[in-house]
Order: C-alpha cells, then structure tokens, then sequence
C-alpha cells in the first residue's frame, strides 16, 4: 500500500473528527465491468477490500486507492461471494457455477479449486486458525472443506432452501448457517451433528456474528430486526424493534460493547441485555454489502450500486453507546423470554441458588466486589479445558448493577431482585456475588499472612491484580502466536518446494532459513517416510544435525537421532567404502557426496560425544544418544 492512500484514509479520519461529521464517504468507484455482487473487508488491517461481480473478476483494492491493486480471473461464471481470510493473504470466491477458487495474493495465483456444490454459491468464510473453509449454497447445503486435501470433509443437510451466511465460532468448533428458510443452525464440527437450531426469525437470514469475548450470537434477517442468542442455555436472550428495512449485514465492536447493523441508507448501534438502541445513523451507503468494526473507534461501510463500489467510513468514538442518553426501546416478547438461572449466576462456594424458573430472581448473598475485566480466551484452547464442563465465554465478566448492602450485613441479607437492572455502556453488569468463569484466584499469587515477616506491611505489594494477571498471559500468548504463524510460514516455504517436485531446493531453504524448530518439522516428516532419503538430501541435512542434537528440547534430539540412524543405515556402508578408495572420473561426483556426508557425520559424531555424558538416563534423550552413538563407531 502506498504512503498517499493511507494518509488519504488517515486525513479522512482526521477530518470527521474535525468536523463533527459521524460518518464520511470515503470514495466512489467503478468496481467491475459488469454489476457487481459481493464484498468483503480484511478485518486484519481494515484497509483491504474485495470484490466479485458478473464480470467473472474477484478484484483486489487497497481501501482509499482508486484503482485494483489485484484483478484476478479464473471463474467461468458470476463470483457471487467472496472472503478474505483473517491474515489478508488469501481470498476466496465462490461462483455461480458452484465452484470456490482460492487464491494467494502474495503470488497473485489461483492455489486450489474446490468443487462439489450444485448450484450457486452464496457464502464463503474461513476457519479461525486453520486450512479449512466453510460455504453455503442455493442447493440448501452447507460444506467444510480441506484446503490442504483439495476436498469436501464434510455436508451437513438440514436447510430447506437457500443458506445465505456460514460463520466459524471464534475457537473454530462450531460453525452457523442461516438460510432463506428463516432458521439458523449451530453445526458441532468435532461430532459432526446439528447442535441447535433456532427458528424466531419471520424472514431470511441475511447476517450472522459471533460476540467477540461473550458466548453470544447476534442474526440480523430480512425481517428487519436483529436476535440475540445465549450459546450456553440456547435461549433467545433479546429482539430488537423492526427497522425500517431488511437487515443487511451486522457487526460486534471489537471491544464488545455494542453491534452494529446496516441496512438501506442507515445504521443502528445496539446493546442487548436489556435490548437498547444506543443510536441511529442515517448512512447514504444506499445497497450496504458489509459494514466492518475495524477498530473501537473506526467502522468501515461498502455500499453497492449496479458496477459502483462506495467506502463510507463511521466515527465510533460520535456513535453514543450510553444507555442512560439514549431512547430505550421497550423489548419485545419474545418466546420462553424468562430467562434462566445458569452457572454464573450462582453464588461460587455459597450455599444460595438460583430459583431457575420461580420468577421471584434469584437469592444471592451480596458482597461489594470491584469491577472484573472481560475474561480473554485463547482459541486454541479446547472448551472444556478453557471453561470447565460446560462450554462458556464468559459473559458474566460484564457487571450487573444491583445495589449493595453495608458490609455487616453483607453476609446475610439477600440482594432485592431488580426489576430493570440498567446497562452500562461497557456493556451488561454482573451480580456481584457471581464469580467469572475462569477461576483468577487459581492465577493469582496469595498474599503473605500476617505470621510471616513483613506480612502484613508488603500485602498491597504482593498482590497481584487479575488485569496484570490476564495481561501477562495474552502477551505471552500473542508472542507464541507470533512464533507458531512465522514457522508455519517458513514450513510452507519448504512445502512449496518439495511439492513442485524440488526436494534439493527445499532443503536449501531450510539451511537458509537456519530455524531448528523448522529443521526438526521437516525431519518428523522425512523420519516417518525413510524411503525418502537420497544421498543428496543426506549431504545437506546433515550439517544442520549438530544443532539440533545440542537443543534443550527433547522432541529434536530425538528427532535428529533417527534422522541420523536412518541415512547411517541407508548409507553408512557406501561413504565409508567411497571414501576408502581413490575417486575415479565417472564416480566424481558420488565421491563428493560421500565426503560430505562423512565430514557431516563427524561432525554429528563430536556433537553426540559432548551430548552424552550430560544427559541423564531418565527419557528418551540419552537412550536415542547413546544408540546414535553405537552407529557412528565405524566412522
């Protein structure tokens, strides 16, 4: 991206602020030769833009930049959808034929073609954090496919006419569907099965967004409202007012405080628990395709007009997202709303419970308790490990605001049921007996008793917040996912070249790479497979064995111990018969490869030498050591 877009995009931004203005057009311009269909916004960055239109062209646009930074062809019909995944690095385009064709924009090529779908496609999203895909269909069907397989895993069958949207939940475990049959199904991709299904909506299904922290689920339809939806219970937890017109698309922010909605030449910002419409924009995107909380403060809006695209861009920081200034709506009826007492509602440890469906509230043992940060969950955590039995984002950690009584009677006195408990604009307020779901206490360092020297005088100094806590583990998370996404980069480097049918240039550019962690993924692969050694491969792997074996992790010793055994055993008798005689004109260049492969060993043969004699006898470090060891005698 150049630096004159994106001090365009910033002076944009600058000047609303500025002005007051709360939502700017950004730039109108023609998209396509032909009309054009679809959009979709790089949530990474909010600056990418993808489009697809009858023209039979998924273009790519530096948002703020007139003209495609990318026009890429390959459909034989109209691109009817397409997606950026999460990195902005591929985009995949759905046509009406049927057909996914995805690309890598880094190498502007088409990676995979995937088909299997017998009529158009309607929607495309991609898994979380991982090569999979998700698309939805007018042949009522909803896939998951293995981008790295080339192929469906999976068709789930339960829509009765054309699925409109497909979104992975935030831990990649689940996935919705809505459909123009005005359901919306929750699929559990680890059994395979429709979980739940949720029928409310009068209209189709037009959007689908899972909260951001919170484990809610937000469907906007053509029936022009949104649903909220609780994930534990499967209750429907508020509806909001009928708009206008249908609802086109929606959006959490970030922060999770609120959810965004477009729909013709207008926006609507909500909060749920009660239902409140915080505000109304009127927004003259005309036919809106996406709207995108990019940031806090920032929502990006892509309208569509016949072979125009037009980029608004809505200040949320002028958005009111305060309940007490803003018209409350009265919430509608909505079925079985009595919503049950679940486990974060109960009194942790306490011997008071929900009264679940008695109607008078809950009894609760009341203590004053400081306002508790928004529990942060890492994906890649399983449900059950991250939250216990049941699987839950907590959304207790939003407080409720009930009074309190004086601390001497705190213990004791039950907490009156309030009647309409107000919102805060961070969001729904928790009782303040309740507990977060994730036990912080079990985090947090205990305080010195007062027994102990300096007990008492060092308390305020020894305690540990829960933010510093929760702070402490997403940096370390966000350096793993850091370390985990290079490596997956610089595997799939290899991989490429391995697959083009290349095996001496990938190991080239795993020398050139000099990364260990990678070294030891590419020897797991060729350990599994031993047919695959040559003595080319041996001759350059085998100057990378001495830093591996002097490695503190136990997976990569191992790992270069049978790497070694194994072109030991393919080739040990060959280099030590090679090296013995003197090379001739027509072996010249086996002889070399010999030599090489014996300085390598030697090499190896010093490493295992320091190695042994500092390794205990405990695990599979000094066994493999020591058998590696035996093998290198002869040379």
């Amino acid at each position: 991206r150049t630096h004159a877009h994106t001090r365009k995009y910033a002076r944009t931004h600058a000047t609303m602020a500025a002005s007051g203005k709360r939502a700017s057009l950004l730039q109108t311009f023609v998209a396509h030769g032909a009309t054009v269909n679809c959009a979709s916004v790089g949530t990474k960055s909010g600056r990418m833009l993808a489009t697809g239109g009858d023209d039979r062209k998924v273009n790519v646009w530096a948002i703020g930049k007139p003209s495609a930074i990318l026009s890429l062809s390959g459909h034989t019909s109209a691109v009817e959808t397409v997606a950026l995944d999460s990195a902005e690095e591929l985009v995949a385009a759905g046509s009406a034929s049927g057909t996914i064709k995805m690309w890598d924009l880094e190498q502007a090529k088409i990676v995979r073609t995937l088909t299997g779908h017998t009529s158009n496609l309607r929607c495309i999203d991609f898994h979380p954090y991982g090569e999979f895909v998700a698309s939805g269909s007018q042949d009522t069907t909803v896939k998951i496919w293995d981008v790295r397989r080339k192929g469906c895993i999976q068709s789930y069958r339960g829509h009765t006419d054309v699925v409109n949207c497909v979104r992975f939940s935030p831990d990649g475990r689940w996935l919705v569907s809505g459909s123009d049959d005005s359901t919306v199904k929750l699929w559990d991709l680890t059994q395979g099965k429709l979980l739940q299904e949720f029928k409310l909506h009068t209209g189709p299904i037009t959007s689908i967004r899972f909260h951001p922290s919170e484990f809610l689920l937000a469907t906007g339809s053509a029936d022009r409202t949104v649903k909220f939806w609780d994930l534990e219970t499967f209750d429907a937890v508020s509806s909001t007012p009928t708009e206008a017109s249908r609802v086109r698309c929606i959006s959490f922010n970030p922060e999770g405080h609120a959810l965004y909605s477009g729909g013709q030449d207008c926006m609507h910002a909500y909060g749920w628990e009660p239902h409140v419409c915080f505000d109304t924009l009127g927004v003259g995107w005309g036919r809106v395709a996406e709207v995108c909380a990019t940031t806090p403060s920032k929502l990006v809006g892509v309208g569509l007009q016949q072979t125009n695209v037009s980029v608004w861009v809505v200040d949320l920081d002028k958005v009111n997202t305060d309940p007490d200034a803003a018209p409350t709506a009265a919430d509608p009826p909505v079925t079985s709303r009595q919503r049950p007492v679940t486990s974060s509602d109960k009194v942790r440890g306490g011997a008071s419970k929900g009264a679940g469906g008695s109607g008078s509230g809950p009894s609760r043992a009341v203590t004053a308790a400081p306002e508790a940060p928004a529990t942060v969950v890492d994906p890649h955590l399983s449900r059950d490990d991250a939250f216990g039995r049941k699987p839950r984002v907590g959304r207790e950690a939003k407080q409720r605001n009930v009074s309190t009584t004086s601390s001497s009677s705190s213990s004791s006195a039950p907490a009156p049921a309030p009647s309409a408990p107000k919102v805060k604009a961070a969001g729904r307020a928790k009782a303040s007996g309740a507990r977060p779901a994730l036990d912080f206490d079990a985090f947090v360092p205990s305080a010195p008793s007062s027994d102990r020297p300096g007990g008492v005088s060092n308390l305020a100094s020894a305690t540990v917040s829960d933010h510093d806590v929760l702070q402490q583990i997403q940096d370390g998370h966000a350096k793993v996912v850091a370390a985990l996404s290079s490596r997956l980069k610089s595997v799939g480097r290899v991989r490429q070249h391995w697959a083009d049918g290349h095996p001496k240039l990938a190991i080239e550019q795993l020398a050139v790479l000099q990364d260990t962690s990678v070294t030891a993924d590419v020897l797991a692969v060729l350990t599994s497979k031993p047919s695959l050694w040559t003595l080319d491969l041996a001759a350059e792997m085998l100057p990378m064995m001495s830093a591996l074996l002097q490695s503190p992790y136990e997976t990569y010793v191992t790992n270069a111990c049978l790497a070694t055994s194994q072109m030991i055993e393919s080739f040990g008798s060959l280099i030590l018969q090679t090296i013995g005689r003197e090379p001739d004109v027509s072996h010249e260049d086996r002889h070399r490869k010999c030599t090489e492969c014996h300085t390598g060993l030697l090499e190896v043969k010093a490493a295992v030498a320091s190695q042994v004699g500092a390794t205990s006898e405990s695990g599979k470090v000094g066994p493999a050591l020591r058998r590696l060891a035996q093998k290198l005698e002869p040379f």
